[in-house]
């Protein structure tokens, strides 16, 4: 599977390092000074993405969300799943509005990270549990749901649907 970080804060960059470390297929999508820094010390980051991604993490603060979504549009196809992991609740209900053709479902994450500067994420203590659902419904592919449990879990990543 193919996953797509949307913010590469605490959150975002914790989950798609340890998918990385697993030999997960990971794209990140960053800006700003944190971009910077981290296509200065080599992190492979591209400008632009390239393909369609079979699950894509929003990890961005809610006041964030408009900028994002042509971002989800150009990486989603027809099985794709989104699932936001920020501080709003029902963001998937929100997002659907703006996007009625994409699969929405809603996330969780119990993590302690923050960014201590430009390209450096710190994650304190041990506690890293992501929960997610289909509470909308959602048509989606037999099996992907179970898929990305899995694949979170064998990254070292308590996850559960």
């Amino acid at each position: 599977m193919k996953y797509l970080i949307i913010g590469t804060g605490g959150t975002g960059a914790a989950i798609g390092a340890f998918l990385a470390a697993d030999g997960k297929d990971v794209t990140f999508v960053a800006r700003g000074n944190h971009l910077k820094a981290m296509l200065e010390n080599s992190l492979t980051v591209e400008s632009g993405i390239r393909g369609k991604f079979d699950v894509i993490f929003v990890c961005v603060k809610s006041y964030s969300l408009d900028e994002i979504v042509p971002v989800i549009e150009k990486a989603a196809y027809e099985n794709t799943v989104v699932i936001p992991i920020l501080n709003m609740f029902k963001t998937g209900a929100a997002l659907k509005e703006k996007l009625p053709n994409v699969k929405f479902l809603e996330g969780c994450i119990y993590i302690s990270a923050y960014i201590d500067g430009p390209g450096k994420v710190v994650q304190v203590g041990n506690v890293f549990k992501l929960f997610f659902g289909n509470p909308y419904n959602e048509n989606v592919k037999a099996g992907m749901l179970e898929e990305i449990e899995s694949d979170l879990k064998n990254a070292k990543i308590t996850a559960g649907i």
